[in-house]
């Protein structure tokens, strides 16, 4: 660049200085992508790491492992391919592994399925169902 001291107009291949901003607002490298809004610390963004475009940093924090959900709070929204949380409830109510499926109706002591024990949403019902039998 023709502006600004030669520290900050250094760029090499694998570290491109943005064209706005200070040094530390705009290195970017091929690994990590630091977005053109924003502070530096909102802005960073590898491939392992996907910050959202809105929001804090803590609420945008996007990994390939957890995709945090675009509503709510963070810890609602936390989201892994091992325990995916539903989209509505508290959190306790909405954790969902593949190994243990939370129904989506009743509380969650009532809705936990297991792939070797399956309970309906009103377990007293079920009992009740077995005693006429």
């Amino acid at each position: 660049m023709k502006a600004g001291s030669l520290s900050d107009r250094q760029n090499t291949r694998e570290c491109e200085v943005m064209k706005v901003g200070s040094l530390s607002d705009r290195q970017n490298t091929r690994e990590c992508e630091v977005m053109k809004v924003g502070s530096l610390s909102d802005r960073q963004n590898t491939r392992e790491c996907e910050v959202m475009k809105v929001g804090s940093l803590s609420d945008r924090q996007n990994t390939r492992e957890c995709e945090v959900m675009k509503v709510g709070s963070l810890s609602d929204r936390q989201n892994t391919r091992e325990c995916e949380v539903m989209k509505v409830g508290s959190l306790s109510d909405r954790q969902n592994t593949r190994e243990c499926e939370v129904m989506k109706v009743g509380s969650l002591s009532d809705r936990q399925n297991t792939r070797e024990a399956l309970r309906t949403g009103r377990h007293d019902r079920t009992v009740g169902a077995e005693q006429f039998r």
